[in-house]
């Protein structure tokens, strides 16, 4: 069974391999259909950009503030737990 760092790694390295795949791919029909080279690049930057964000904020920890319970002598506390999905 795979840790909690181990299956952040596993969905990260599926999250940019299939960016890398889309990018090919829509570079090799920019140059199939004569799209100049430096609209090209940008497309690649722009696109290579894109994939890293969203692997950053669909992959980044999740913080939740559970509220516990409190008696007479003691004041309502919040605790932070930061987990990852």
């Amino acid at each position: 069974m795979l840790s909690a760092t181990g299956t952040f790694v596993m969905k990260a390295i599926a999250y940019l391999l299939g960016t890398v795949v889309v990018l090919a791919g829509i570079l090799y029909g920019g140059t199939v259909a004569g799209v100049l080279q430096t609209w090209l690049v940008v497309i690649g930057f722009v696109i290579g950009g894109l994939g890293i964000m969203g692997a950053a904020s669909s992959l980044g920890s999740t913080t939740k503030a559970v509220e516990t319970s409190s008696g007479p002598d003691r004041p309502m506390s919040k605790e932070t737990k930061v987990t990852t999905d």
